[in-house]
């Protein structure tokens, strides 16, 4: 998910370095601050609504039908994700339908690059209630 997070924290870092900037400018050059809004706060912000938070939406929902696993479930099974082979970990962990445990990062590129939505162990069909 770094690659869809690390876009929108740049940009709000530029918007926030850029405000502080106008607000020099505001001081200094007085006809230069509506050019400076419009290039340096509308614009980035609309590529910020239109572009960057409707991409970290839509990857977002596709580990949304699949619950986080229980810190009893993990005790329970204790094993490792079968797409990285890393140990499983409490606030990473996604369950399936048909009860198998993912890391929910691994699990999200796998629905991603397959788009079968079938589980990468049983190779049954993810039906989400």
């Amino acid at each position: 998910m770094e690659d869809v997070y690390s876009p929108i924290i740049l940009r709000t870092l530029t918007l926030t370095l850029s405000s502080l900037s106008g607000l020099a400018a505001l001081f200094n050059i007085p006809h230069s601050l509506p050019l400076f809004v419009v290039l340096n706060l509308v614009i980035p912000y609309r590529h910020l609504n239109s572009v960057l938070l409707p991409a970290l939406s839509a990857e977002l929902s596709i580990l949304r039908p699949y619950r986080l696993a229980s810190q009893i479930e993990l005790d329970e099974w204790n094993d490792i994700c079968p797409i990285c082979l890393s140990t499983l970990t409490l606030a990473r962990t996604r369950v399936t339908p048909c009860f198998h445990l993912f890391h929910g990062e691994c699990l999200r590129r796998y629905l991603k690059v397959v788009r079968n939505d079938t589980c990468p162990m049983c190779k049954k069909v993810l039906t989400v209630y």
